[in-house]
């Protein structure tokens, strides 16, 4: 916080302490109420989850090939305060590409400090963008080879899939597009007697968002804030007292003024 508090500093600066969050929603909330607290009312936070110094979000937080996890980072990441970074590959959930020798290695950094620090290469693989030769990226070899699943994991396939995290990550978007609250507003957490739930607010002037994340496999249960509320996310769901929170289910709701 000390790089971006004052007119003389940086505009922003990279908080890592949420980036390396393991995943649980109380070590995310704590790693936001300590960054939101540590700025100055003249700061502004920022928000990111991959880099190219670190092992892909979802490589790390995903079980095998699933995407659940996926999504609800996604949305955690375009619905707390501060400007979102998402970097290349992580709207298909693409993951790094193994490094099982040194003789592999290019990065300086792995090569020099093989076996204790493999090196950064693993996340900065090309970007799968269809099934085609080396994924779409070019038509010579690239610097580093193309994760080997590009074929089932790419944009063209993602585009095509109503359900993919591309999409997913392009209807979050619209929705935070659409919701000033979203860009600009306050952020107040909320208490949930679920452990693996995230709860909070998100408020500008009279307009009032709820988010909801299920940061695990089952349905829990959240006691919805007095007062009538729609959704943004599921028009058909029922937001009446208890709301049912489906497995890795991301609900976006309003305050109905």
């Amino acid at each position: 916080a000390s790089y971006c508090s004052g007119n003389d500093k940086l505009h922003a600066a990279f908080n890592f302490d949420f980036a390396k969050c393991r995943w649980h929603p109380e070590r995310f909330m704590n790693a936001l109420n300590q960054w939101y607290g540590s700025l100055d009312e003249n700061s502004w936070p920022n928000n990111f989850l991959s880099n190219h110094d670190m092992k892909r979000a979802a490589s790390r937080y995903c079980l095998g090939e699933e995407d659940h996890r996926a999504k609800v980072a996604a949305a955690m990441l375009l619905t707390i305060k501060g400007t979102p970074f998402i970097y290349y590959g992580e709207e298909i959930a693409q993951r790094d590409i193994p490094i099982r020798r040194k003789a592999d290695v290019l990065d300086p950094i792995g090569k020099t400090f093989w076996p204790l620090h493999k090196g950064r290469d693993g996340c900065r693989a090309p970007m799968q963008w269809n099934g085609e030769v080396n994924a779409g990226f070019s038509q010579t070899a690239p610097w580093l080879p193309v994760n080997a699943d590009y074929t089932k994991r790419n944009v063209a396939r993602q585009i095509a899939d109503p359900d993919s995290v591309l999409n997913f990550f392009k209807k979050i978007i619209a929705i935070r597009k659409s919701e000033p609250a979203l860009q600009r507003g306050e952020f107040k957490p909320l208490e949930s007697q679920e452990s693996f739930l995230m709860a909070f607010e998100r408020s500008l002037n009279k307009d009032r968002l709820l988010i909801v994340l299920n940061f695990s496999s089952r349905e829990l249960r959240f006691t919805l804030p007095d007062g009538e509320w729609v959704s943004l996310t599921d028009p058909d769901q029922d937001l009446t007292g208890t709301m049912a929170v489906l497995p890795y289910q991301v609900a976006i709701l309003k305050f109905n003024t």
